[in-house]
């Protein structure tokens, strides 16, 4: 079970490297300043700037039912962060991540130095096991994130989440 559960993780975190396949002049200055600032701000001003542009990313996957997307999206954040410590929720949004990045992944796959790169990032951040162990404990813990490494890896959430807008 372990196995699984680190695929998963190893999963949904490496396809925001797609994102380098953007232009220059948008990824790099999000990347670049996000997770430095995401280091000084508050945590409420954090956790507060993650709810809309999740329900913002989230909303794209689900563009085929437009316009329910919004509220369908809006209305499983709001309960999944309200009954955050229920296991089922936890593996519910894995299921959704796991989901979003099939899609994205799908979205993007168009040369073979994306699928070099998305090959690449997988077996490197499956074999980083402090990675996938931090990123296991935000979805677990999503409200502790006073830790550095923690703010870190938001940080670089946070900033696929505005390139991808």
């Amino acid at each position: 079970m372990i196995f699984l559960n680190e695929f998963i993780i190893t999963w949904i975190s490496f396809h925001g490297i797609i994102d380098v396949f953007l232009p220059l002049y948008l990824w790099l200055p999000i990347y670049s300043i996000v997770p430095i600032v995401t280091i000084y701000l508050p945590e409420n001003y954090i956790k507060y700037s993650i709810i809309p542009l999740t329900i913002q990313h989230f909303s794209n996957d689900l563009d085929f039912i437009y316009p329910l997307n919004y509220p369908l999206i809006t209305t499983c954040l709001f309960l999944g962060l309200y009954f955050k410590d229920l296991l089922i929720v936890q593996r519910s949004l894995k299921a959704l991540l796991c989901v979003h990045t099939a899609i994205n992944i799908h979205d993007h796959l168009k040369d073979f130095e994306v699928y070099f790169t998305l090959f690449i990032m997988f077996n490197f951040i499956y074999c980083y096991k402090p990675l996938i162990y931090q990123i296991e404990n935000i979805i677990q813990n999503p409200n502790n994130i006073s830790d550095f490494k923690k703010r870190i890896i938001i940080g670089i959430i946070l900033s696929h989440t505005i390139c991808n807008l």
